[in-house]
């Protein structure tokens, strides 16, 4: 198992608020897909006493059985829906979890560094200010901050054990 290197943890620092934003969008797909049933009409068809009024454009009952032909290509399709959606749940899930696991990762090495290296990388990566401005933050100079900057960053990737695997797999998704 190889763990990332410098410049990719230094990378996931800097795209922390699009990894914290991408996982609240894939926790509202996935309810969102949870919530999902069957259409009505393939239902009822399925079941043998349901027609759809095009003008309402909801499912009625028709008071007769369809045919069995009707009826199998309601379960079939029926099926497929429920196979389908399974199937997108399993991948939302997958993605939401390893953004979640990485995120973990990366907030237990963050609490794991000095209290003034945080301060420096959140200005540098999450706030985005320059090194002049993090200087009059922090009243150190720009080279103190870089140092604390760069010891802090290779303990967060020591720390955090992110793999390489991870890393590409999220960058994947991400890309999308």
């Amino acid at each position: 198992m190889r763990i990332i290197r410098y410049h990719e943890i230094e990378n996931l620092v800097k795209i922390y608020k699009t990894i914290v934003a991408n996982m609240e969008c894939l926790k509202g797909e996935i309810a969102a897909l949870s919530e999902l049933e069957a259409d009505d009409y393939i239902s009822g068809m399925a079941l043998g006493n349901v027609g759809l009024d095009v003008d309402l454009g909801v499912a009625v009952d028709r008071g007769h059985a369809p045919s069995d032909k009707t009826g199998n290509i309601g379960i079939s399709y029926k099926n497929r829906f429920e196979t389908e959606n399974l199937d997108l749940f399993k991948e939302l899930s997958k993605e939401f979890n390893l953004m979640k696991n990485i995120i973990n990762k990366i907030d237990i090495g963050f609490k794991s560094i000095p209290e003034e290296t945080r301060k420096i990388i959140t200005l540098k990566y999450l706030d985005k200010y320059n090194w002049y401005e993090i200087e009059d933050k922090t009243l150190l100079t720009k080279q103190q901050c870089q140092m604390r900057r760069k010891k802090g960053i290779e303990t967060m990737r020591v720390i955090s054990r992110i793999t390489i695997e991870q890393y590409q797999e999220l960058l994947k998704i991400l890309n999308r």
